[in-house]
């Protein structure tokens, strides 16, 4: 699988990180082989090779750096 990713933040803050999560319903199939461990988890790189059948639901999340790098205003990171 190949991605397309698109980052646009409304007060031009630069990215700071991104995180991945798949929804997994092995059962979307009759052929099912499980479940995958990563399952409704946030994992900090995407997939690009799926093990197991099913139907998934990729969601995205990048967090934006409005604090110039300053670790003390981290809590205003946002998702």
């Amino acid at each position: 699988v190949e991605y397309t990713k698109f980052y646009s933040d409304y007060e031009d803050d630069p990215q700071y990180d991104e995180r991945w999560q798949y929804e997994h319903d092995p059962y979307w199939f009759e052929n099912t082989l499980g479940q995958v461990p990563y399952h409704n988890q946030w994992i900090p790189e995407p997939v690009t090779v799926f093990d197991k059948v099913g139907k998934f639901n990729v969601n995205f999340q990048i967090k934006d750096e409005p604090t110039g790098g300053d670790d003390r205003f981290a809590n205003y990171r946002l998702w």
